[in-house]
């Protein structure tokens, strides 16, 4: 078996529990790190689990969970920035591009699921 047939068969509540604990283990890597080295596109493994293997409303939640503790991370490593607003925008603009992938992974999803069973009635 492999190990996207293995993931379709694990329930929906261990895939967004280990969502939110692969979001925790990216943050706190994140933090270690540092604000200097990006880690924002790590976040998107455990969003796109989620959006893959659960559905779109709870990868959409991720992408909120995971640009927060982008933003948290982000301050609490010590970045430094000229006006105060200026981590709330970029984590509002690393937001919008998890909610684009989210969007897209749902998406496809949907299409490849329509194009197979279109397939199957042939």
């Amino acid at each position: 078996m492999n190990f996207i047939a293995y993931l379709e068969k694990l329930n929906k509540p261990f895939i967004i529990a280990l969502g939110f604990a692969l979001v925790g283990i990216v943050g706190i890597i994140d933090y270690l790190t540092g604000y200097e080295i990006a880690l924002s596109f790590f976040y998107l493994i455990p969003i796109a689990l989620v959006s893959w293997f659960v559905d779109r409303r709870f990868g959409l939640v991720m992408s909120l969970v995971s640009a927060l503790v982008w933003l948290i991370m982000d301050v609490a490593a010590g970045a430094k920035y000229s006006h105060f607003l200026i981590p709330v925008w970029n984590s509002f603009i690393i937001l919008c591009f998890f909610v684009t992938v989210t969007l897209l992974l749902s998406l496809s999803k949907k299409t490849l699921k329509h194009e197979d069973e279109k397939y199957q009635l042939i």
